[in-house]
């Protein structure tokens, strides 16, 4: 009978610290609000990076460096991937790169991974990348 009611104290408190446990923040409230374009000021210009197509925890992303006087230095699309938690960093893979022109570069058929990393605090998002922060427009 012990053993018993020993048990049971261990599962009740078990649960107890359990439901204690703060929630995860899940990978699709990320990718959600995410969705829409960021931008950021660099040295040489402004860099804009647009979440588009959010279904579950990715979707699709768009990469565009413009300098000061409006050419245009990176281009890329790819997808993305949110892992969820209050701090991490996305899963981006871009796989698709054009030129200045908006031509499709051939070097295109292999992905570059570019470090995008998120913190969530009170139902918002930041984006980062190093020490440049994104700002959602």
């Amino acid at each position: 009978m012990r053993k018993l009611a020993a048990a049971a104290l261990a599962a009740v408190l078990a649960l107890g610290l359990w439901g204690c446990q703060e929630e995860q923040v899940p990978g699709r409230e990320i990718a959600r609000l995410l969705e829409g374009t960021w931008s950021a000021s660099t040295e040489a210009g402004v860099d804009y990076v647009t979440f588009s197509q959010v279904e579950g925890t990715g979707g699709q992303v768009e990469w565009q460096s413009i300098e000061e006087d409006g050419g245009v230095t990176r281009h890329a699309k790819g997808t993305f991937s949110a892992p969820g938690g209050e701090a991490g960093t996305l899963q981006v893979e871009y796989t698709a790169f054009y030129d200045e022109d908006g031509a499709l570069l051939p070097e295109s058929q292999g992905g570059e991974y570019l470090p995008l990393d998120y913190a969530y605090s009170d139902g918002e998002v930041t984006l980062r990348q190093g020490d440049v922060t994104f700002t959602k427009q």
